[in-house]
């Protein structure tokens, strides 16, 4: 960890905080208002599995049944390949920025990769039932609960990030 805390407090560490920064907002905004509209208006305005918190696995499957083959085409060749790129780049952002602004970095740099773990399964998940146009039960279940976990845990690393940078801010 202390390579990880000299390397993200030096200028070629503040500078990929910078950008890794700056790309975790571009992508974020570019699935949120550019794709993630286009896919749902693909599929009759239904809400794409992998961003609501509690799907069941019917509503998967009506999701599925309603995906016209152009937004199919959409979800899987552009949005996943965005989504798993995604993760790395804010998993970047977000160890980077807990070893920036915090003495010591310890288990708060395993906070962004288990995020970023939780995302790959759920897209492994996402991908499965696109290929095979089938929201099974068990298989539904485990896609929503990685979508659980990843919404969690982002929400737990943008706290601890805030949190690092304030106390930052006292000393």
């Amino acid at each position: 960890m202390n390579k990880l805390e000299t390397f993200a407090k030096s200028d070629a560490g503040k500078l990929a905080l910078y950008a890794s920064g700056a790309l975790t907002i571009l992508m974020e905004c570019y699935e949120t208002f550019v794709l993630t509209p286009k896919i749902q208006k693909a599929a009759g305005g239904r809400t794409i599995f992998d961003t609501a918190f509690m799907n069941t696995p019917e509503q998967m499957q009506e999701f599925l049944d309603n995906l016209t083959d152009e937004g199919r085409d959409l979800f899987r060749n552009t949005y996943l390949t965005s989504d798993n790129i995604y993760p790395v780049v804010y998993t970047t952002f977000f160890t980077l920025f807990l070893a920036h602004f915090t003495e010591k970095t310890d288990w708060r740099a395993c906070l962004p990769v288990a995020l970023m773990v939780f995302d790959y399964f759920e897209n492994y998940g996402s991908a499965k039932m696109l290929d095979t146009g089938r929201a099974e039960p068990a298989f539904a279940r485990f896609a929503n609960t990685m979508t659980k976990a990843k919404m969690l845990s982002m929400v737990a690393t943008i706290n601890l990030s805030l949190l690092a940078w304030w106390q930052s801010r006292k000393d």
